[in-house]
C-alpha cells in the first residue's frame, strides 16, 4: 500500500473504470460503494463495489521490512502489501436485463484493463474526490493488478 489513502485510491480508480464503461451502455447508470445491507436500488441502474475483505499479500508479505542505514535512519519506509477483495453487484430493471448488461460491461472493462496505470489513477482521483489528492498510489513502483476471483459457496452463504 502506498500511503494511508491507497485503499481508497484503488476503490476510486476501479469505480472510474467501471463507471466509464457502464455509462456508455446504460447512460443513467451509477457506481456506488455502499455496504450491501444499506444499498438502496430504487434510484436507478447501478453497479455497487463493496470492499469486503483485506488480506496480506502472500507474494509480497516478506518484503515489508523497512530498510535502515548504518546510523539507524530510515532508508525505505515500510510497506503494507495487501490484497483487496471487492464484491461487485449490479442492480436495475430486470425486465430490460439492466443488471446483466451492467455486470457484463463492468467485468469486461476490468478484464480489458487489468493493471491500474498512473494515468488511470490520476484521472480517477481528480474526478472522484479532492480528499484523495494526497494519495501517492500513482507514483507507486508496483502497479495494482485486478483479477477475477469467484466467491466460494461457503462465503456466499455468510
Amino acid at each position: 500500500m502506498s500511503n494511508y489513502l491507497g485503499i481508497a485510491a484503488v476503490t476510486a480508480s476501479i469505480a472510474e473504470i467501471v463507471s466509464d464503461a457502464v455509462t456508455s451502455k446504460v447512460p443513467a447508470a451509477t457506481v456506488t460503494y455502499a455496504h450491501p445491507s444499506t444499498l438502496t436500488v430504487a434510484s436507478g441502474p447501478q453497479v455497487n463495489l463493496f470492499l469486503y475483505q483485506v488480506t496480506p499479500s502472500a507474494a509480497l508479505r516478506n518484503q515489508h521490512e523497512p530498510h535502515r542505514t548504518g546510523s539507524g535512519h530510515l532508508a525505505r519506509r515500510p510497506i503494507a502489501p495487501v490484497e483487496l477483495h471487492y464484491l461487485m453487484s449490479a442492480h436495475g430493471d430486470d425486465t430490460a436485463f439492466e443488471p446483466q448488461i451492467l455486470l457484463g460491461t463492468a467485468v469486461l472493462a476490468l478484464a480489458s484493463q487489468p493493471i491500474l496505470t498512473a494515468s488511470t489513477i490520476t484521472s480517477a482521483l481528480a474526478t472522484v474526490s479532492p480528499d484523495l489528492d494526497d494519495s501517492d498510489l500513482a507514483n507507486q513502483t508496483d502497479r495494482v493488478r485486478i483479477s477475477h476471483a469467484p466467491l466460494p459457496v461457503e462465503e456466499l452463504t455468510r
